[in-house]
């Protein structure tokens, strides 16, 4: 496929940051992912509905063999989005129905400039 014409498009969108605010979010997709110490979470893909070429990750830590904080954290979060998407009982049995699911969400960035 010939992508020259859209080439203008990214150059111009690459340019453009998101500045920290209250943004529509969409639930996009999920993956479980792992690492050190039995940490495991699940990484959800949030498209920015304000600014469609700008996506958010966030993992939320669902297993871990050293931080029962990291988990109550990441179980509460999950739990807090779920609600705010229309899941009144939280989050549900298999995350593929959260797919497609919107909320309304602060984005901050961080010390290390990340949203």
């Amino acid at each position: 496929m010939d992508l020259s014409k859209y080439k203008a498009q990214a150059e111009s969108s690459i340019l453009e940051e998101l500045e920290p605010g209250t943004y529509d979010l969409e639930y996009v997709s999920d993956e479980i992912i792992q690492g050190e110490n039995g940490w495991k979470a699940l990484k959800v893909l949030f498209r920015v509905l304000e600014k469609p070429n700008f996506f958010i990750g966030h993992a939320f830590t669902l297993e871990h063999d050293t931080s029962e904080a990291a988990i109550n954290i990441g179980i509460g979060s999950l739990h807090s989005c779920a609600i705010a998407s229309g899941f009144p009982d939280g989050f549900p049995d298999d995350s593929s129905s959260m797919v497609g699911s919107k909320v309304r969400a602060n984005a901050i960035k961080d010390a290390k400039g990340y949203i």
